[in-house]
């Protein structure tokens, strides 16, 4: 069985949907697993990694009412959202230079893409926030295919998680394992979610696909029953041509056959008259 790194690039390259990437709490192990496969550089665009606030708002856009001290904050389903959101819209996916995009031989027909973000508090909390935020994590998907948008935002705890220091590693903290065992909790969830994404994706394509030949059979057998119709129609219309012209020249004949006796009659009358 493929492993999910392998099914998540497989369905994307099947979909011609390029994926980036916008870390906070996994620091580039998101993007690190998305391109240890060979297929990765023609799918897996890029990543960001963006810990602080200031940094989420200036390169992934994330608006300043959610990174407030009054808003919902960094570690959020919002902030999720808006900077998988954001890390999309940066990448240029959605700018197609057709130009460009020719002259590499890629041209595609409409700009398409995933963005997929991760942020949450895998160890310390900062100060001022709830215990009960401890090992909170958020995942968000937006992504742009096939002329419609969709967004995903998922909430993970990883509180509970505790991870081991290799055997070999005497000097690794246990709370460096710990943290490790949560980051990579939380990329094997962002990848199975990526695989749920695309499974859908496809599930839409192909149903729309199936529509799409019905509508097409049922447009074929319309016109058929048309076409029927026309030529039933004009062979009535034949028939009643033969029908108008076979009367007229009855008609005609008749015309004739009268004239031919009048002048009969007249030239009886006129050797009688003499």
């Amino acid at each position: 069985m493929p492993s999910v790194v392998t099914q998540v690039l497989n369905g994307l390259e099947r979909l011609s949907l390029p994926i980036v990437t916008a870390e906070s709490c996994t620091a580039g192990a998101l993007a690190s697993a998305l391109t240890s496969k060979p297929a990765a550089p023609s799918l897996c665009l890029g990543g960001i990694t963006s810990y602080s606030p200031l940094f989420k708002h200036a390169i992934l856009d994330v608006p300043a009412s959610i990174i407030s001290a009054d808003g919902p904050g960094e570690v959020s389903s919002e902030c999720a959202r808006a900077m998988a959101e954001g890390v999309l819209k940066r990448s240029g996916l959605l700018e197609v230079d057709a130009e460009r995009e020719f002259k590499r031989g890629v041209l595609r027909e409409r700009a398409q893409g995933i963005g997929i973000s991760t942020t949450g508090y895998l160890d310390k909390l900062p100060d001022g926030q709830p215990r009960s935020k401890a090992g909170e994590v958020w995942i968000g998907c937006h992504w742009i295919y096939n002329g419609t948008c969709g967004t995903r935002v998922e909430k993970l705890n990883v509180a509970n998680v505790r991870g081991r220091p290799p055997p070999e590693a005497a000097n690794v903290d246990q709370s460096d394992a710990d943290r490790n065992e949560r980051k990579e909790t939380v990329v094997a969830r962002a990848l199975d979610m990526l695989v749920e994404i695309v499974e859908e994706l496809e599930r839409r394509g192909h149903a729309e696909s199936g529509e799409h030949q019905d509508s097409k059979q049922e447009v074929e057998a319309a016109e058929k029953q048309v076409n029927v119709v026309q030529d039933a129609e004009a062979r009535a219309g034949q028939g009643d041509g033969l029908a108008t012209k076979s009367s007229s020249m009855g008609t005609g004949i008749k015309r004739k056959s009268s004239e031919l006796d009048d002048a009969s009659t007249g030239r009886a009358s006129k050797r009688h008259d003499s």
